[in-house]
């Protein structure tokens, strides 16, 4: 297990003081990344090979959404590791030691150079540290698009500021522009993304909203089709 601890910052926050969906995203991507880096043989081996892990699904179950100056904690283990794919758990804990937000997510391991699926080795798959998985329902990784009629909304290009090191769009910044399609400062109980292909610089996005009783679905198009399908479980009005 890794752990790092982290104070809410003014940047984090939205108009409630409480934290935004995609900074949420941001501390739990950010676990799972240094994670990874405590382990120099397996970065050794990504490198040789030249591979990356790419995620395909992400996971939000949010108990209370933290509030500015809170002191947090994200502890991250890999609780699952097959040839293709990896899952790990994310998860934000307050100063009392209780889960403000229960994550689970799954990547693919991908051929940096080809941009395919790439195959761990079996030595890789059995030196891989594992953890059990916290006791949390995991829906599955494909969103289905609610039976309710589409709305548009107005186009973002994806711009420097949404790039990450790969080249594409950073994985929070899709839940961002989904989150803008919501009324200000959402009570989120549930946040599911389904990522489909990466965005990249100067493409534009067009985000179509579903609205459906008490989830409201983004699909972020990239002409036409998705490139993410991000859900939000909100309190019913």
């Amino acid at each position: 297990m890794y752990e790092y601890h982290i104070q809410v910052g003014i940047a984090q926050v939205g108009p409630d003081n409480r934290l935004k969906p995609g900074s949420a995203v941001d501390l739990l991507q950010n676990g799972s990344f240094f994670e990874m880096n405590t382990n120099p043989w397996l970065m050794d081996y990504f490198a040789e090979k030249r591979l990356g892990c790419f995620i395909v699904s992400r996971q939000l179950d949010v108990r209370r959404m933290p509030s500015y100056g809170e002191h947090l904690t994200v502890r991250v283990w890999v609780y699952s590791v097959e040839k293709f794919w990896g899952h790990r758990n994310t998860m934000l804990y307050d100063e009392r030691g209780e889960v403000c937000i229960a994550s689970s997510t799954m990547g693919s391991f991908v051929s940096l150079e080809t941009g395919r699926p790439a195959r761990l080795s079996q030595e890789v798959l059995d030196r891989y540290p594992t953890e059990p998985p916290y006791p949390m329902e995991v829906l599955p990784r494909r969103i289905k698009l609610p039976d309710a009629a589409p709305e548009p909304l107005e186009p973002v290009r994806v711009a420097n500021s949404h790039i990450d090191c790969y080249g594409h769009m950073n994985n929070a910044r899709y839940v961002d522009l989904a989150a803008n399609c919501l009324p200000p400062a959402p009570d989120i109980r549930r946040l599911r993304v389904e990522y489909k292909r990466a965005a990249k610089l100067g493409e534009r996005i067009t985000p179509v909203l579903y609205r459906a009783g008490d989830i409201s679905t983004v699909s972020l198009e990239v002409d036409g089709a998705p490139a993410a399908v991000v859900e939000f479980l909100l309190p019913e009005e």
